[in-house]
């Protein structure tokens, strides 16, 4: 028997990206081990890099400029948060890894901001993160007009995150803490970060897997112009469940056919509104007080206690048009197996693990997932064609 069909071009590309995105097991479980096995206080003194490969820097100093390498990230109120971004205008899928900290304050030796680009606000303060989802113009920070954005987060295919070296803190009554999971998507108009504090919620709260399906899906909250305000609520539900079934984002088109509606946003209560102007400006004082006084009880939350979404808030993700616009790109969580090349929701839903690579693998997670879903599609339409002589 032999096969008179030619290979798809497909595949022809798979043998440069795996080349280009080759990982052992021991090289990603050592970028993961350098990231988790550390944490790091910014009032102390930082290391020039926390990753290998890394482009910038996390010893920024205090004084901010326009071409400033730092990849230190701050999230601690509607008015005190930074945005990573490219350091120079582009794709932010094309440049995930080299991910610089836009600051709407100055005073950490980041890039700034520029003032009246950020439209809207909402941080939000639960038992397990703290969160900031908006809108803006975000071509003033170098992400290209008509963007549909990417995911930054703290994995990547090779363990050492997007961007490499990234270290993320939440700062609030005087006290700075790393918080080692997290998530931020960005396109041209829209923003959403999430900082997950350590602990049994965090890997849950904190799923970077599903960056293709943006903010709104991911982080379901407030992204209504011109709001800009610090609240509190509870955890949002875990976006892996659907239903009391899994859900795993494949390779294929996105619509309501094959992807879940998103969670609604969690009630927001205690808000308090916040100026725009307040947003910008120099840090004085104690660079890394944070903010005072916002605090959650652990379980706490009744939504006739105020706050929840007004009625034309955003709840349920806008998906990406049927032809599948790829937003980053596609990370496989541990234990998440069951995917097809449009996505599944298995049957059996279980608790993902640490992202580990077996020991005899030789290519990062992304690539594996990407690549492996591709290869399945494309030897399955081969077969179809073969022709036996």
């Amino acid at each position: 028997m032999r096969v008179t069909q030619t290979l798809p071009l497909f595949l022809a590309g798979a043998a440069t990206v795996l080349a280009q995105e080759a990982v052992t097991a021991e090289s990603f479980n050592a970028a993961q081990d350098r990231y988790f096995n550390k944490t790091w206080d910014p009032t102390k003194d930082l290391p020039d890099k926390s990753q290998n490969n890394q482009i910038g820097t996390n010893k920024c100093g205090t004084d901010s400029s326009d071409t400033s390498m730092c990849q230190n990230l701050f999230i601690n109120s509607a008015t005190d948060f930074c945005l990573y971004s490219n350091p120079s205008p582009g794709i932010i899928s094309d440049h995930e890894a080299e991910g610089v900290s836009y600051c709407t304050k100055s005073g950490r030796g980041t890039r700034t901001i520029p003032a009246g680009t950020i439209t809207s606000a909402t941080f939000v303060k639960t038992p397990s993160y703290v969160q900031v989802t908006g809108l803006g113009d975000f071509t003033r920070i170098n992400v290209q007009a008509g963007d549909d954005g990417g995911e930054y987060d703290f994995g990547a295919a090779s363990g050492e995150g997007n961007p490499k070296g990234n270290l993320v803190f939440s700062c609030s009554d005087k006290k700075c803490t790393q918080r080692h999971r997290w998530m931020l998507f960005l396109s041209d108009k829209q923003y959403c970060l999430r900082a997950c504090e350590d602990g049994p919620n965090s890997e849950a709260m904190c799923r970077h897997t599903y960056d293709r399906l943006g903010c709104e899906w991911n982080m379901p909250g407030d992204y209504i112009e011109g709001h800009f305000q610090n609240c509190e609520s509870d955890d949002a539900p875990d976006v892996m469940f659907h239903d009391g079934k899994q859900y795993v984002q494949g390779d294929g088109p996105l619509d309501d056919s094959t992807v879940p509606p998103a969670h609604p946003a969690p009630a927001l209560r205690n808000c308090v509104p916040v100026k725009e102007a307040d947003l910008y400006g120099h840090l004085t004082g104690d660079v890394f007080g944070g903010t005072k006084g916002l605090k959650v009880a652990p379980g706490a939350g009744d939504a006739a206690k105020g706050g929840a979404l007004p009625s034309n808030a955003t709840t349920k993700g806008d998906l990406p048009a049927k032809n599948g616009t790829t937003i980053g790109t596609p990370v496989l969580d541990a234990g998440s197996m069951n995917s097809t090349a449009n996505g599944t929701v298995a049957d059996s839903p279980s608790t993902a693990g640490n992202q580990t690579i077996s020991a005899n693998s030789v290519i990062g997670i992304e690539a594996s997932y990407r690549i492996g879903l591709g290869l399945l599609a494309s030897f399955s339409a081969l077969l179809a064609g073969c022709v036996l002589l």
